[in-house]
């Protein structure tokens, strides 16, 4: 078995050696008048350097410097369809109400918009699709879950799940009487 410095000696030599071709390879050949190959780039990660303490002061410091307190705090909403982060209005007779926005649309179009549904239900020749996690304020109730009637590819109705609704205080009224569609 060979001395371990002997090891050492060698790996050091190899090293040398190829940082010594990188050297050559980054200088103009004479002979032929072409400029050598650029410099190979430095494939380390680079990290950012750690904060330094300058405070001098033995006494506590109210304001932090530790990098972990600079995170953004997450938007929940952020990883949603842009059509459930949106807030819609319901039956207001507005061209953008969210009953009337997807009227006759193809099936492909709501799930561009809102994402796949929650659940599917078969009713004959007819889906219902249910979604969640909606923004719908109909007559001053905001709902949360709505119910798309589907037949052959298209929208053909859009209707508000009343089990969603929450009063603006948060507290949901079960007892209320549905939306008309």
């Amino acid at each position: 078995m060979k001395p371990h410095w002997l090891i050492t000696l060698s790996l050091t030599l190899l090293l040398a050696m190829a940082c010594s071709k990188d050297d050559e390879a980054t200088e103009e050949n004479p002979d032929s008048g072409e400029p050598a190959a650029p410099p190979a780039e430095n494939t380390e990660p680079t990290t950012p350097p750690e904060p330094e303490n300058t405070e001098t002061n033995s006494e506590p410091s109210t304001t932090s410097t530790n990098a972990t307190n600079s995170f953004p705090i997450p938007n929940p909403t952020a990883n949603l369809p842009v059509g459930k982060q949106r807030d819609w209005t319901y039956g207001t007779g507005q061209p953008a109400d969210l009953d009337r926005a997807y009227l006759n649309q193809a099936v492909t179009v709501l799930t561009n918009a809102f994402g796949l549904p929650a659940s599917t239900q078969a009713q004959g020749q007819y889906g219902i699709w249910f979604y969640d996690q909606m923004k719908v304020d109909y007559m001053g109730t905001n709902y949360s879950k709505i119910n798309v009637i589907i037949q052959q590819g298209r929208v053909m109705r859009l209707t508000i799940d009343p089990r969603s609704a929450a009063l603006s205080d948060g507290s949901g009224d079960p007892d209320a009487p549905p939306p008309a569609p």
